[in-house]
């Protein structure tokens, strides 16, 4: 999740992890889920990579 709330692009993380976009997503998507955030922006407020402890 520290490559999404950095801003990069699902395409971008997809060819850095050696992996496809969909995978990508489908990750983030569930994340989100557990984090009960619908958003990217919401995503990124409750992120512990952007608020660490």
């Amino acid at each position: 999740m520290q490559l999404v709330t950095t801003g990069m692009l699902n395409k971008q993380i997809a060819a850095e992890l050696h992996t496809v976009e969909k995978t990508i997503e489908v990750h983030s998507g569930r994340v989100m889920q557990k984090l009960s955030v619908t958003s990217l922006p919401d995503l990124v407020r409750v992120s512990p990579a952007r608020n660490p402890a």
